[in-house]
């Protein structure tokens, strides 16, 4: 089968490959893999592998290539495999996306490999070839510490009070108790340092309700 090979990154000169001048070889018996430094993903959300490949194997039946992620560099879970029935024979840089389980959220010691092997003893092809591998998330909105104090007048209210920082926005959520889902009351409220308050009408002045402040 055997596979070409880009004269260059995706973006400038340098790439990570199994090999840039040969093929893989016939009758690997075990996963050899390229892993990358740690990412800390502390913080975030919803993350998503972003790399560019150029990658050329055959069907997974007889040849595989696979991706991993880890959270602590010692186990493993797989998120792609390369097709069973399917060879796949770059001739060009392809950009993807790939999403990670949930459970790596947050974490400050993600990492990710690129596995080659094993391999049948048949056929060669070229194997990875990687370029701009990205870890990509959405910031975790984050619940503040809160001052209650007692409403103005005879209106049933609480003013709630944190410390900010200038430039910050933050949303005030309520719940009507404890596993019970939170609502928003107020969202896309800006920051006055170094106290930012909310003042908070309660409905019902019988009732409890849990409170929390977030930062978007």
């Amino acid at each position: 089968m055997g596979g070409n090979k880009p004269s260059g990154g995706y973006t400038g000169l340098n790439v990570y490959a199994y090999d840039l001048h040969t093929d893989y070889p016939n009758n690997l018996k075990t996963t050899e893999h390229l892993t990358s430094a740690t990412f800390d993903a502390s913080g975030h959300r919803n993350l998503t592998l972003h790399f560019a490949r150029w990658l050329t194997i055959e069907r997974g039946l007889s040849d595989q290539a696979s991706i991993e992620v880890s959270t602590n560099g010692a186990d493993w879970t797989r998120i792609w495999t390369n097709p069973i029935a399917e060879s796949l024979n770059a001739e060009e840089w392809i950009l993807k996306s790939l999403p990670l389980p949930a459970w790596v959220d947050g974490s400050p010691t993600a990492r990710v490999r690129w596995g080659m092997g094993p391999t049948d003893t048949i056929q060669t092809a070229g194997g990875w070839v990687l370029d701009d591998i990205e870890l990509f998330g959405d910031p975790i909105p984050q619940a503040l510490a809160i001052t209650l104090g007692p409403g103005s007048g005879n209106e049933s209210s609480v003013v709630l009070s944190w410390p900010s920082q200038p430039g910050e926005s933050y949303t005030v959520e309520s719940s009507e108790g404890i596993g019970q889902a939170f609502i928003t009351v107020q969202k896309d409220i800006v920051s006055t340092p170094p106290l930012t308050q909310f003042t908070h009408r309660i409905p019902d002045a019988g009732s409890g309700q849990l409170l929390r402040v977030r930062r978007q």
